[in-house]
């Protein structure tokens, strides 16, 4: 076959090649070549776009269950039932992997159903816990304190891909670092979105390229005004514009 088409190849740039070879018998099947292709003989190939494509996040487990991992321990299974009540050993079993147990907050049930709904929207693909409930945090009413927030990324799915997600959601706190490796998301009664530019281990930034600097503001005040919730108008501008900034330095 390969030297059909060699052939072939040859005559479609010379037709008088292949008027010789049939000639002389060289080309034992005159009819595998009829001339050089006309323009309206030629069969178009498909757009790049409507050949075989895989999913970018298939569906590796069925929907309402989850898998999360940590530095120290994974936990996966059912979370809720066919009626969409959180299983109470799954929300137990989701609360030590979050750090919220003993006297520590109780983990709202909203949040694990949150989580679930991330993992669904993202095939079923493991999600990667940074930090659940802790004590240490520049805002001194971080939600983290509250058992309430989470910071995670999905394995296999662009931190700006959940970002998106996230922020289609309604009453919840939603925190991108695009210098780090993850998200945070928890809940409140109003929608907030934040862009901080740290790295690991560094004090928050919310401004792109710019170093961090000693102020005489206390920190949890810088965080927390600029965390305020805004109006509807205000945020979907802020929103778009901040997407933008983020994808182009990424």
């Amino acid at each position: 076959m390969r030297y059909w088409l060699t052939l072939l190849a040859i005559f479609a740039a010379s037709p008088a090649a292949g008027a010789s070879a049939r000639k002389s018998g060289k080309l034992s099947s005159p009819s595998a070549w009829s001339g050089p292709v006309k323009a309206s003989q030629r069969v178009a190939k498909a757009p790049l776009s409507t050949r075989v494509a895989p999913r970018a996040n298939p569906k590796i487990r069925p929907a309402g269950e989850i898998q999360l991992i940590t530095y120290q321990q994974t936990w996966q299974g059912r979370v809720l039932t066919p009626e969409g009540h959180i299983i109470p050993s799954a929300h137990e079993a989701i609360s030590k992997i979050l750090g919220a147990t003993g006297t520590r907050p109780v983990l709202p049930e909203r949040l694990v159903y949150l989580l679930v709904r991330a993992s669904d929207e993202f095939g079923g693909h493991p999600l990667r816990v940074v930090s659940g409930y802790r004590t240490t945090s520049y805002s001194p009413d971080s939600r983290h304190r509250q058992s309430a927030a989470v910071d995670f990324s999905i394995i296999g799915v662009r931190n700006s891909a959940l970002r998106d997600y996230l922020l289609t959601l309604e009453q919840v706190g939603v925190g991108y670092y695009p210098n780090s490796s993850f998200v945070h998301l928890d809940v409140r009664t109003e929608k907030t979105f934040w862009i901080d530019y740290a790295g690991p281990g560094e004090p928050p930034r919310y401004t792109p390229r710019k170093v961090a600097t000693t102020s005489t503001v206390a920190p949890s005040a810088r965080t927390s005004e600029a965390r305020q919730p805004m109006s509807a108008q205000v945020h979907d501008s802020i929103v778009s514009q901040a997407i933008v900034i983020n994808d182009s330095i990424q």
